[in-house]
């Protein structure tokens, strides 16, 4: 049985990953958050025919883009109310989430010895504040995480960051600001896996050395995190705040 092969073909100034591999036929699929495109093709079709395939179906494709935007693809906060029996995301994993009345100190959110999440919040606070303790919780997760990845990443890149930032973003990862050299992740990826999280790091990072999505982009990307499709699919996947 061949092994896999995974390239990046630029169309319409789109980067499509296309994977050849045992299929008979060919699979074109577009994936929230971001309408990344993927083929699955088989081994013995050649690029002239994948060109001319992806080619005639622009038209469906930029159509699932249109739809994906218009939805919200990241977790749907809103259908949490922070209480007791739910489940929340740090890090690619799934803790039991619970509160703590009666404490001492300032309200704050924990992950305690058992695993799981503890927010320390009176009982007469209302869903906003208990939203806000959370974000703050995953706003100061990141800024220990970033600067460790930020600081491996400039020498092997060879580029440097002078500034970033996490905010709140519905329809991206992260952003670059090629002239101030600055980059902001997306808070969400507090609920992301480690390696999901250093992707976006590393791919922001690229557009210091290549401001476009072009085959240059990619060619880096392939160089600099050889696995980078398997994170950026694995970011994809869809995740429930309930039991």
């Amino acid at each position: 049985m061949k092994k896999e092969k995974i390239m990046t073909l630029v169309i319409d100034k789109m980067a499509i990953t296309v994977v050849k591999k045992q299929v008979k036929n060919l699979n074109l699929s577009v994936h929230a958050p971001d309408g990344s495109v993927r083929l699955s093709a088989p081994h013995n079709i050649n690029n002239d025919e994948i060109h001319t395939f992806i080619t005639s179906k622009l038209t469906w494709i930029h159509k699932q883009q249109e739809k994906i935007k218009k939805r919200v693809t990241n977790i749907p906060t809103t259908s949490l109310a922070f209480e007791i029996g739910e489940y929340h995301y740090v890090a690619g994993e799934r803790h039991y989430f619970k509160t703590i009345q009666g404490f001492e100190g300032k309200p704050r959110v924990e992950i305690n010895r058992h695993r799981e999440i503890v927010m320390f919040v009176d009982p007469w606070k209302d869903r906003a504040v208990r939203e806000k303790l959370m974000k703050e919780f995953y706003r100061d997760y990141l800024k220990r995480e970033i600067p460790g990845l930020v600081a491996k990443w400039e020498p092997k890149m060879g580029v440097k960051v002078t500034e970033w930032g996490v905010k709140q973003m519905k329809t991206r990862w992260g952003s670059c600001n090629i002239q101030a050299k600055r980059i902001w992740l997306n808070l969400e990826l507090a609920k992301k896996s480690a390696d999901c999280l250093e992707y976006i790091v590393v791919h922001e990072m690229n557009h210091l050395l290549e401001r476009k999505h072009s085959s240059r982009f990619y060619q880096l990307m392939d160089a600099f995190l050889p696995h980078w499709r398997e994170r950026k699919e694995k970011l994809s996947e869809q995740i429930s705040g309930k039991n």
